[in-house]
């Protein structure tokens, strides 16, 4: 499936589906409606705001003091991705939705990173749990930070996310 994918960004992007399948992190939509496309758009700018606010914008102090928190947010066609590295500057959450269906969809979430045998996929598959625990219809990034972050911290052994968390 890589060969047949094309460019860099492309082996990207089915290296990435491929991995949330396996986390089984893209849980399936609600049923019903997609919700207001506006509505959901709307939500999903003022929780953007909210996490920039909260995480500060990665370009703002050149990317750069460990152990804190960094937001990037990438618009890539309809595709949202969140990209919020983690207080112990080795992991990253990535979030992923669809512009104008989430949050009446839930996201995709993974975290992404170094990892030590074993552990990853404890994380990935508490997150799962946690991204298909969540009510549709209410923004949800922000908690799944504080989840991912709690796994973090549970699997490894330390404080991952929780000198943020206290902060907060």
């Amino acid at each position: 499936a890589l060969a047949a994918a094309g460019s860099g960004d492309d082996r990207r992007a089915v290296l990435w589906r491929a991995l949330v399948a396996v986390a089984a992190a893209d849980a399936p939509p609600p049923a019903g409606e997609d919700g207001d496309p506006e509505e959901n758009s709307e939500m999903a700018r003022d929780e953007i705001m909210a996490l920039e606010a909260i995480f500060g914008d990665d370009e703002e102090d050149g990317g750069g003091r460990a152990g804190t928190p960094k937001i990037a947010i990438r618009t890539e066609g309809e595709e949202v991705r969140i990209s919020i590295r983690m207080e112990d500057d080795t992991k990253t959450l990535d979030v992923r939705y669809r512009s104008g269906r989430y949050p009446s969809r839930p996201p995709s979430a993974l975290v992404i990173g170094g990892w030590t045998p074993g552990h990853g996929t404890r994380v990935q598959r508490g997150l799962a749990a946690a991204v298909t625990a969540l009510d549709p219809g209410a923004p949800a990034v922000y908690e799944i930070y504080c989840a991912a972050a709690e796994l973090l911290a549970d699997t490894d052994g330390g404080d991952a996310g929780g000198a943020l968390l206290r902060e907060l």
